[in-house]
């Protein structure tokens, strides 16, 4: 093990413990956990202390599904298709990917409806299109944008863009574009956006349900639920919430998101997690219940249904007023960002799963 990877670890066992309220394991202990999970899992187990792994009572970590070997795995398993008859490999990730091949998915799925995040148009090769109902697209004027978002928010997605990179929230008020505190025109804000090698979408921003706006007003909060489909069914494993700081626009944890997990009544729990901060805290809105609940489930589920291809997708699943709206899909969820809110681990029934899925 080299001088980095130790470095790494020692941080992690000399961060503070996230559950104040239990015996700890000795240092040496902790140490020793960590180094032999580096070594059969090739991971430095970096919520290791947001598992609650460092307490006296925590003994069987393998319970915990690890990234290094998971994160493979859960990629050859969801990247290999082979249809009847198909001596060949067919890769549908890439609709998840690519969020202009995942809307245009979501719409042979769902059609003109309000089951998923619909783009008002797209920003491609430095021109402005508008999107018609049947998915058809138009050039437009700057001017006809600025009119049709005049005093909104408006999203920009990268077509390309994952784990919250390349998603932009902008103001356009005054016929001018707010971003990040700062003022452009029209043309300058989108000569900073033009890429020859990715085009970007663009959407209104979501207007959430009141509930939602309690966990934070300034975000659209989103729920993770993560869905198999095994070729025999499709079944949720876990479900967790995810809400921005106040005055944030995004809920990714990356930027400062706290994770809560759901239940399954769809009541949220007692703790909530930073990713950035490595923290537990006691979350103000434990038992609340989240609205259109068994709608979402539903949702996701039969979308997933559709979808026989991928194994596994993690659900981003905004709550609207007038139901739930499937944000994005994302083939490569994370585990830490699973696993911590719900407080248990996943290697059981990933294993379940995948042996179901292989057998199919």
């Amino acid at each position: 093990m080299d001088q980095e990877i130790l470095t790494k670890i020692e941080a992690v066992v000399d961060a503070p413990t996230c559950y104040t309220e239990s015996e700890r394991k000795p240092r040496e202990v902790r140490l020793q956990e960590l180094t032999d999970w580096y070594n059969k899992y090739n991971d430095v187990n970096v919520c290791y202390n947001l598992y609650g792994m460092d307490r006296v009572e925590t003994t069987n970590l393998d319970q915990w599904l690890d990234r290094g070997i998971f994160l493979k795995q859960r990629h050859d398993v969801n990247a290999t298709y082979y249809p009847e008859g198909s001596a060949f490999p067919y890769d549908y990730t890439l609709f998840m990917r690519d969020k202009q091949s995942f809307e245009m998915l979501m719409r042979s799925i769902h059609g003109n409806t309000n089951a998923f995040c619909r783009s008002y148009g797209i920003f491609e090769n430095g021109k402005l299109y508008s999107f018609s109902e049947d998915g058809g697209k138009k050039e437009i004027t700057a001017d006809i944008f600025l009119k049709d978002f005049s005093e909104k928010n408006v999203v920009f997605k990268s077509t390309f863009g994952c784990s919250g990179t390349g998603v932009m929230v902008a103001m356009v008020q005054d016929n001018k574009i707010i971003y990040a505190s700062k003022v452009f025109t029209i043309k300058e804000f989108l000569d900073s956006l033009y890429n020859p090698r990715s085009n970007w979408l663009i959407q209104a921003f979501i207007t959430q349900h009141p509930t939602m706006s309690k966990f934070n007003d300034t975000s659209v909060n989103t729920m993770r639920i993560v869905t198999f489909n095994t070729g025999k069914r499709v079944v949720i494993t876990t479900a967790a919430l995810r809400f921005g700081k106040h005055g944030k626009l995004v809920d990714n944890g990356d930027m400062g998101g706290l994770f809560t997990g759901v239940n399954d009544n769809g009541t949220v729990r007692n703790d909530m997690f930073s990713f950035t901060e490595k923290k537990r805290y006691e979350n103000p809105n434990a038992g609340l219940k989240i609205p259109f609940w068994n709608e979402a489930k539903e949702l996701v589920i039969s979308t997933h249904e559709r979808i026989p291809e991928l194994f596994t997708i993690g659900w981003d699943v905004a709550i609207t007023p007038e139901g739930p709206m499937i944000v994005v899909g994302n083939d490569g969820w994370d585990p830490n960002l699973s696993q911590t809110p719900v407080g248990y681990g996943l290697r059981i029934i990933w294993d379940k799963l995948v042996k179901e899925r292989s057998e199919f």
